[in-house]
């Protein structure tokens, strides 16, 4: 019946959050491969794998919290154990944008594929798993006691070392951005933010309120490490939480994107051939799945 309605089994959703909590990539792509036929709608599998996490949440707060008669208990106590409550925090926020997401992905599944995969690359750092890695995955760090390698601070790895000092300007701060070699929630957050002002010793920046979750203390402090390989001096990052007063790279992004989206569609319904097929068969242009080639 579940297939028929195109509703999500809940185990799945399970499968995929043990998979997020042993950190197993094949794992968790080969569950997403196997709940495939049953899915049609991805955004509301996401969104149900959104709100298993706030189960989780208040099963870490409140155990006893789940009703006598819910057969999903044990499968999420033994989850609530796996991750730590940052984890199931900053799960539950890239879910949410994840979501927001989905209209602007290629198709549903690989906006719903890569939503996952940003929660296995940027897990918080000292996350561990409570079990053994799952059947065919190669975790050799996690026989280790000390941080993973994905833990790395990943700005200081990709940023340029130099020799010259640079300032930053809001106008290239896109282009630095690149340079420095952001990745993970390092590059969401610059990418999120306005510069507003920059000075020898620090820059200002301005967060949109919708990503407010980004400002953690770790994510910062990344920034910082980055700009002070990249500038060649340390500076200090001021966040403000306020709607931007100009267009940030991921709005700049977005705009780029929605042109691009324009111009395609405008070249389909322009196609000599395509308007004789429409003409000849009474077809109508899909806008929705019409995407740029390049």
């Amino acid at each position: 019946v579940r297939a028929m309605l195109g509703t999500l089994d809940r185990s799945h959703v399970y499968a995929l959050l043990e998979a997020l909590a042993e950190g197993d990539g094949p794992t968790l792509m080969a569950c997403i491969e196997n709940m495939a036929s049953e899915v049609t709608d991805y955004a509301e599998a996401l969104a149900e794998l959104v709100s298993e996490l706030q189960r989780i949440a208040v099963a870490q707060i409140v155990p006893d919290a789940a009703p006598a008669d819910d057969d999903s208990a044990v499968a999420r106590k033994a989850l609530a154990q796996s991750f730590s409550a940052e984890d199931v925090q900053l799960y539950y926020q890239m879910g949410i944008m994840g979501g927001r997401d989905l209209a602007l992905a290629p198709d549903p599944r690989s906006g719903f594929e890569m939503a996952l995969l940003r929660m296995l690359a940027f897990r918080p750092a000292g996350m561990g798993s409570a079990g053994g890695a799952a059947p065919g995955a190669a975790q050799p760090s996690k026989a280790q006691p000390s941080p993973t390698p994905r833990e790395k601070p990943p700005a200081a790895e990709n940023a340029p070392a130099v020799n010259v000092a640079r300032t930053i300007r809001a106008e290239e701060w896109a282009a630095d951005i690149e340079a420095m070699g952001l990745v993970g929630l390092t590059r969401e957050l610059a990418f999120n933010c306005l510069v507003v002002a920059s000075t020898e010793g620090g820059i200002k920046l301005q967060l949109d309120p919708g990503h407010e979750q980004l400002t953690a203390p770790r994510v910062k402090e990344k920034l910082e490490h980055a700009l002070e390989r990249y500038c060649g001096r340390r500076l200090k990052v001021d966040i403000h939480i306020a709607a931007p007063e100009g267009e940030t790279p991921a709005l700049a992004r977005q705009r780029e994107i929605a042109l691009r989206q324009q111009a395609a569609v405008r070249a389909i319904e322009n196609d000599s051939g395509v308007q004789a097929i429409c003409d000849t068969f009474g077809a109508v242009i899909d806008e929705e799945r019409v995407r740029p080639v390049d």
